[in-house]
């Protein structure tokens, strides 16, 4: 499963991602401030990974296996 279904679930979570943080950024009106649009944008790349963090085989479990083992108790 960590070949084929936890890849997809980083992919399609890290493009929702990028979808809500393009999101944010036009409803913030952020567009010269490029402090701003980093911030949202990071925020958003790692924010989505998250979801996945209670399951030993995620992207993001296995970047951070501490969070993972906190998240998962």
């Amino acid at each position: 499963m960590i070949n084929g279904g936890e890849k997809l679930n980083y992919i399609t979570h890290s493009i929702g991602g990028i979808g809500a943080g393009l999101l944010a950024l036009s409803a913030t009106g952020s567009g010269s401030n490029e402090m701003a649009q980093v911030a949202i944008m990071s925020g958003a790349l790692v924010g989505s990974l998250f979801p996945d963090i209670d399951h030993q085989q995620s992207f993001i479990s296995h970047k951070a296996p501490v969070a993972s083992l906190a998240a998962s108790t």
